[in-house]
């Protein structure tokens, strides 16, 4: 399975390609294709004893548990490629095969805080994100209880080789990241900033907690930025519905954050730790058990393809 790619730079468009089981490049070997998306495809690849992920575009790499390992990356004729650590599903369809399509207060508040653990990372490294939402967070399949980050390809830095602060652009053209859970600032033309971030994992965590968004059936940007400032006053208590105080206090904060100011991650970690209390939290995620299937089945593939190789 393949993806169209159009390289600006050369004016080129590459064809898609379809990758077979047994397909090779370098040391690495299709096993099985996972998944497609709108700009590429995801294959489980094998190298030595090693199963790892084969995903066609871009990726910062970044030390630390909550972000994926980058192995390699590089282009063939056809197609640009990295390979990198193989993931479990994303929040987003961990929370569509939810009742209700939504996670328990417990999960979701578990995940609010490793959500904001990550960006805090991110941040650390002189980067924001620009385009956090539910499907660029997956569970490692590792450990079904750790979240990890998988896409960095609308990051941008925020400080420069001195580290210091960048200034903000006067102006960006063209709503940045994914409309939904974009910002305000985005909405308005204004430059990104780590508020900013925090503001759109914000609004993944309602989503999760609440399986819906005002917004969520609106496509014209317009119609969605009105939508986020009405839910932030006569909406509010349709927009958190359901949802602990905590939360009100979260986004007030976030709100009147300014665009050089450093976040206090700590305070709203420990705004969601004190919401998390009233809900028992010692139990297992709703797919802990699909995502140990789904691990023993990679297990099952690597022991198959290790006995091919050496009848081969």
């Amino acid at each position: 399975m393949g993806t169209v790619c159009k390289d600006n730079s050369e004016n080129q468009v590459t064809e898609a390609v379809e990758l077979i089981t047994g397909y090779r490049i370098l040391d690495y070997k299709v096993v099985r294709f996972i998944a497609r998306g709108a700009f590429g495809a995801v294959y489980q690849v094998i190298f030595s004893e090693e199963f790892i992920s084969f995903k066609k575009q871009t990726l910062l790499p970044l030390r630390s548990p909550y972000f994926c390992r980058l192995f390699f990356c590089g282009k063939t004729e056809k197609f640009n490629f990295i390979i990198m650590t193989l993931v479990g599903k994303n929040l987003n369809e961990l929370r569509s095969n939810c009742p209700k399509q939504r996670f328990s207060r417990s999960s979701g508040l578990q995940i609010g805080i490793q959500m904001v653990d990550v960006v805090q990372q991110l941040h650390s490294a002189g980067f924001i994100h620009r385009d956090i939402k539910p499907a660029n967070f997956c569970m490692s399949l590792e450990n079904p209880r750790q979240l990890v980050m998988v896409d960095f390809g609308m990051c941008r830095k925020y400080v420069n080789d001195g580290g210091e602060l960048r200034h903000p652009r006067w102006y960006v053209t063209g709503l940045k990241g994914t409309v939904r859970y974009a910002p305000l600032a985005a909405h308005h033309g204004r430059d990104s900033a780590r508020k900013d971030d925090l503001e759109s994992l914000f609004y993944v965590l309602v989503e999760l907690l609440v399986g819906t968004l005002p917004w969520m059936t609106m496509d014209d940007p317009v119609h969605v930025e009105h939508s986020k400032q009405v839910a932030r006053t006569v909406g509010l208590r349709d927009f958190l519905s359901g949802c602990s105080k905590q939360l009100v206090h979260i986004l007030l904060y976030i709100d009147n954050l300014r665009f050089y100011d450093a976040p206090d991650y700590a305070m709203i970690r420990g705004l969601l730790h004190s919401a998390l209390e009233s809900y028992p939290h010692d139990t297992a995620f709703e797919w802990e058990e699909e995502m140990r299937s789904e691990r023993r089945k990679s297990e099952y593939l690597r022991s198959k393809e290790e006995v091919e190789l050496e009848d081969g």
